[in-house]
């Protein structure tokens, strides 16, 4: 279960080479197979995955899937030549951000939640951790 492969990926005049493991992505998630689902219809990373291998193999993956360790549910879903459009579109226009130098804040529960530096951000979508008692 699984490929680890050398991938060089271009999008237009850009290119990414890196090593991938693509394999069993496994993640601390206690929920339902329901939300595991949803998880995985919504992941970013599975629909990287995806399109580097669309762009590398010349074709989607059969399947691409989210493990989550400690519950042993798992969410996956046959990738779309749509959502791989949709995921080339956004790797552009955030390149593009960045080339311009544009780090304007574009805060989110789930992006601010792995930010180290939510503490002490003005942005944040989350407010500070506070001390729990126990």
């Amino acid at each position: 279960m699984g490929l680890e492969a050398d991938c060089d990926v271009r999008f237009g005049k850009q290119s990414s080479s890196g090593h991938a493991r693509l394999e069993e992505k496994e993640l601390l998630f206690h929920g339902d197979f329901r939300r595991a689902q949803e998880r995985a219809r919504e992941s970013l990373q599975l629909d990287i995955y995806a399109l580097a291998h669309l762009k590398s193999a010349g074709r989607l993956p059969d399947w691409v899937e989210l493990r989550f360790l400690e519950s042993g549910l798992a969410g996956g879903k046959r990738p779309t030549l749509e959502e791989a459009a949709r995921t080339e579109t956004r790797i552009r226009d955030i390149a593009a951000l960045i080339r311009r130098r544009d780090f304007t804040p574009r805060p989110s529960f789930m992006a601010c939640g792995l930010c180290a530096f939510r503490e002490i951000c003005p942005h944040t979508a989350r407010g500070p951790e506070t001390e729990r008692e126990y």
